[in-house]
């Protein structure tokens, strides 16, 4: 099954994402974006050209798998917006 994602050009960017402690997660170039990111946000960043649509194929995802998924990169996003370990 094909499926859209948005993945990162850039070197490295910041994008809005809701939930994600302080509303921003770090994102390193050819990393996927998670499905939560605001429309208005997309906009600008494919705007400024920082990332691009992308379509892969992908078996089908069970709804377990996805939970699974959705969290983990909700978790991802959150650690990459953590301030760095001093």
């Amino acid at each position: 099954m094909a499926k859209q994602r948005n993945q990162v050009v850039a070197t490295m960017i910041v994008v809005k994402v809701p939930g994600a402690p302080g509303g921003e997660a770090y994102f390193k170039k050819g990393k996927y974006l998670p499905s939560g990111v605001p429309a208005d946000e997309l906009k600008r960043l494919k705007a400024l050209e920082l990332v691009k649509t992308v379509t892969i194929d992908e078996p089908a995802e069970t709804d377990e798998a996805r939970a699974a998924r959705e969290a983990a990169e909700a978790e991802a996003a959150a650690k990459a917006a953590a301030p760095p370990a001093k």
